[in-house]
């Protein structure tokens, strides 16, 4: 079978993949760990996402998630880790009509919408929530039972929106009490975030942008009722 070496990470990557992981880069299965990541856009979220689901994948057979608001936000994350494994052993089905990978070793990684119905699979590797912040929490709770019966681990991800809801919940509490099962990371505090977003760019957003994306998309904040920074 095809060697994976999979691509080096940031720091504040790196501080996400250690917290879900256990004996070094090994991911923790049956951990019930709930990692919260807030940050800007362009930040590699889907990037850590799409690593950590081919890691879990990849380290014992299992099966896998990743939720989106929209049908074709699933399919990207569908085709990037497709194509990750092109031309190798690695994948022996990828479903792009279901939009289900299967693994040479068994695992599998179910690309969905919150459009779907989460029924009918158990989450025995990893649960994404991907751009938590724009899912109802109707929707959130309906797909949370799926990582109940194998206590599985729990990435909840997204860019600021209003300070309300299920995942600025969740942010607040891994920020005000970490524990070693739930940690909330802010991206857009780190000063790597430049390579990505520098201040030349930061201000033509600031002049281009309508104020409430540029707090939530570019500063990486939540609004207040006012639409303000909260």
């Amino acid at each position: 079978m095809t060697t994976v070496t999979l691509p080096a990470l940031t720091t504040y990557q790196k501080a996400v993949w250690d917290f879900l992981c256990v004996y070094g880069d090994v991911p923790s299965h049956f951990s019930g760990k709930v990692a919260v990541i807030k940050s800007v856009r362009q930040s590699g979220k889907s990037f850590l996402a799409q690593m950590l689901l081919i890691a879990f994948a990849l380290t014992k057979r299992c099966t896998s998630a990743i939720y989106e608001p929209t049908l074709a936000q699933a399919r990207v994350q569908f085709k990037a880790i497709e194509n990750y494994f092109k031309g190798s052993d690695i994948i022996v089905k990828a479903n792009a009509s279901l939009l289900e990978i299967e693994f040479a070793n068994g695992s599998v990684i179910y690309f969905k919408s919150m459009e779907q119905s989460s029924r009918g699979f158990t989450i025995t590797g990893l649960l994404v929530l991907d751009e938590c912040a724009y899912l109802s929490e109707d929707e959130i709770y309906a797909t949370l039972p799926l990582i109940n019966a194998h206590n599985a681990p729990l990435l909840i991800i997204s860019t600021p929106f209003i300070s309300d809801g299920y995942y600025y919940k969740m942010f607040q509490k891994g920020i005000s009490s970490p524990t070693d099962k739930l940690k909330s990371f802010d991206w857009s505090k780190e000063p790597e975030i430049d390579r990505f977003l520098t201040p030349e760019r930061k201000e033509f957003y600031r002049q281009t942008m309508s104020r409430s994306k540029y707090i939530t998309e570019v500063l990486g904040e939540f609004l207040s009722d006012d639409g303000m920074l909260f």
